[in-house]
């Protein structure tokens, strides 16, 4: 795991110097891959007890998930600002034309796009 540990200096006789753990977001999530609860848990209590300090670099978008609580959606929809767009593919179009039939597709499209009022039509 990419890792490194610096100290910080003592500030007062009160508050002696700390251990400062750096992780990255993507060698966290690779050193943490398929490891049981328990392996986690060890780990978590190396690097979260020993009164050192933990800092993310760059952290996946699972992990920022995790760590403020909220969905991938809302996570997406923030980072667009606002938005959230979805873009579609052809080929996806064209399976959801096979799936449904080119008839149902077709009646939906002339749904859509008929006039909305009957002066509109003349």
């Amino acid at each position: 795991m990419s890792l490194y540990t610096t100290q910080t200096s003592p500030t007062s006789a009160a508050n002696p110097s700390t251990d400062v753990h750096h992780f990255g977001g993507r060698d966290l999530a690779y050193e943490l891959r398929g490891k049981s609860d328990a392996e986690r848990a060890r780990l978590a209590a190396k690097y979260g007890t020993d009164g050192g300090v933990v800092v993310l670099h760059d952290p996946t978008k699972g992990q920022l998930v995790a760590l403020f609580r909220v969905t991938p959606y809302k996570l997406a929809k923030a980072r667009n600002g606002g938005t959230h767009k979805v873009e579609v593919t052809d080929a996806a179009i064209d399976r959801f034309i096979l799936r449904a039939g080119a008839d149902r597709v077709m009646r939906g499209l002339d749904r859509h796009t008929a006039p909305r009022f009957a002066f509109a039509a003349e």
